[in-house]
């Protein structure tokens, strides 16, 4: 998993992604298409500084199958 991390980033810096959402659906759609896996599952997080003493992390969890 850490080598397609690896090539995912460098594939990846090529389009611009503004949503979350967006580059989630993207991750299952490579690693479907790259792996034999019937499902996959992907968490995305937007890392963010702290707001008026909020922390929230915002993030987005996807599930996709063939």
């Amino acid at each position: 998993m850490a080598r397609w991390c690896s090539g995912w980033s460098r594939r990846g810096t090529g389009e611009r992604v503004h949503l979350i959402e967006r580059l989630a659906g993207l991750l299952c759609e490579t690693l479907l298409r790259e792996y034999p896996a019937r499902e996959v599952t992907v968490t995305v997080r937007k890392v963010t500084a702290p707001l008026d003493g909020v922390a929230a992390v915002p993030g987005v969890r996807m599930t996709r199958s063939r």
